[in-house]
């Protein structure tokens, strides 16, 4: 009796932890230069930390995501700009270094001095450059369960924007209620 409790428990633990990551949604209006192992260098450049334009598909909203400040700084690094103003956020840019085709140096400037520096950790993949995919599991079954997932990728458009999707997947639950939130945000920056 007891290892059937055991089998089931473990059955719904993997079931769980297995199902439903977040995956990208490719918006068939936008015309992409794909990258590849050879081209990645194609995404080096001098851009714009406001973005130009930004489409958010949320298919289920847990909690507002709206009252974050988008940059692409904060896209890059993960780093919030909360605390600067949009007048401030306009007047930076980010400068984007390859060092390989798996390592990529984000630099953000203010007037033309070096504010920030951080390392991105990726790979080539579908024609983007795919970088900190992360996963945070709180594994307190059946008492408390929280899954969250997070995945970005940065491509390049054909008339030279640079583009960043974003899609995410959280999914929680406590003894008598859950819920969940499925997304995917697209923002373009122009190139200076």
């Amino acid at each position: 009796m007891r290892q059937n409790i055991y089998k089931i428990f473990f059955i719904v633990l993997f079931s769980l932890l297995l199902t439903s990551c977040a995956s990208f949604k490719n918006d068939p209006g936008r015309q992409l230069s794909l990258l590849d192992k050879n081209d990645f260098k194609k995404l080096e450049g001098h851009y714009e930390n406001y973005p130009s334009s930004i489409k958010t598909r949320i298919d289920r909203e847990l909690y507002e995501l709206r009252h974050r400040q988008l940059t692409l700084w904060s896209e890059l690094t993960g780093e919030s700009q909360f605390n600067d103003s949009i007048g401030i956020i306009k007047d930076q840019t980010v400068i984007i270094k390859f060092v390989s085709n798996r390592k990529a140096v984000a630099e953000l400037f203010y007037k033309g001095e070096q504010i920030g520096s951080k390392s991105l950790n990726g790979k080539i993949k579908h024609g983007y450059f795919c970088y900190r995919g992360s996963f945070v599991l709180i594994p307190f079954f059946p008492v408390l369960y929280k899954r969250s997932h997070q995945k970005y990728r940065v491509g390049l458009t054909s008339d030279n924007h640079l583009v960043i999707d974003n899609a995410w997947n959280y999914w929680m639950f406590a003894i008598l209620a859950g819920d969940y939130n499925i997304g995917q945000r697209s923002l373009e920056f122009s190139r200076e």
